[in-house]
């Protein structure tokens, strides 16, 4: 099994004069999931977008690294993967159509046995040609997991992974949630209990 490493250090997130967070480090390895908690404000989401590369730290620093060594470039792209209330599908597109579109725009090839199979995971098997549009919030939530794991990116990002989810999508979530830690890591941004205890290892901001 290739073994993987994320590692911060000194990450700190300022918008203009505005401090968010400072000096955050840590280091967290395949098998292993980091709850981030912390009030309203205090850069739980900023800093899943720091480690999506979605924004640069001010200053510090975050490697992905491999057995080989630091991943880098168009593959530490494809090694990275997020769910976030901010994902928008296309509406008029259906669940399957979104994941065939949403994987070239990433750089992956389309697969539809594998974009079939996690439509089914994620609980939407039989609503995979429907319009996103009439699909509930919900429903969209599990579709948002299907689009995360389908990649099987070693780093998964989630940001309140378990809104609008009814107990099987739940379920759903935490049986996804295992499996994908038997090979890669998770860093997971919530203040829901329930989420939380998910985490092997615990980062509280906002202190």
């Amino acid at each position: 099994m290739r073994m993987y490493r994320l590692e911060a250090k000194g990450v700190t997130k300022r918008f203009d004069a505005r401090p968010v967070f400072a000096d955050l480090s840590f280091v967290v390895g395949t098998g292993e999931c980091l709850a981030v908690s912390g009030p309203n404000g205090s850069g739980k989401s900023t800093l899943l977008k720091i480690l999506a590369g979605l924004l640069e730290p001010s200053p510090g620093s975050v490697i992905l690294a491999g057995d080989d060594g630091p991943i880098g470039g168009e593959a530490l792209r494809r090694a990275r993967s997020l769910v976030s209330p901010e994902i928008v599908f296309y509406e008029d597109f259906s669940p399957r159509e979104n994941l065939e579109v949403l994987s070239r725009i990433a750089g992956l090839p389309a697969d539809p046995a594998r974009i079939d199979g996690a439509i089914g995971r994620a609980g939407l098997g039989d609503r995979g040609d429907d319009p996103v549009r009439t699909l509930s919030s919900g429903m969209k939530q599990r579709l948002k997991l299907a689009l995360a794991f389908e990649r099987r990116a070693p780093l998964l990002l989630l940001d309140e992974p378990t809104s609008f989810l009814d107990e099987d999508g739940v379920r759903i979530f935490e049986a996804l949630l295992e499996d994908h830690l038997r090979e890669g890591i998770a860093v997971l941004a919530s203040n829901d209990p329930d989420e939380l205890r998910h985490g092997s290892r615990h980062l509280r901001l906002g202190r």
